[in-house]
């Protein structure tokens, strides 16, 4: 079997635990303030913490398993 590589576009509120953000990393936790999202994410082998509008895009990595 391959991994296909899979890229989903999502709005900041449908993104959970787990989740991985293209170029930032998996999603470790989240925070929903009034005029905000505050995502904590493991990059470079470390947390990083990002805030994001509440009207943001972001691109999941939703690579699945198949026999191509």
């Amino acid at each position: 079997m391959k991994s296909i590589q899979v890229y989903k576009r999502i709005e900041i509120e449908g993104v959970r635990l787990g989740d991985f953000i293209i170029n930032l990393g998996k999603v470790l936790e989240i925070d929903e303030s009034s005029d905000l999202f505050s995502i904590v994410v493991f990059r470079r082998n470390k947390k990083e913490v990002y805030e994001f509008e509440k009207d943001a895009i972001l691109l999941i990595d939703w690579s699945v398993d198949g026999d191509q």
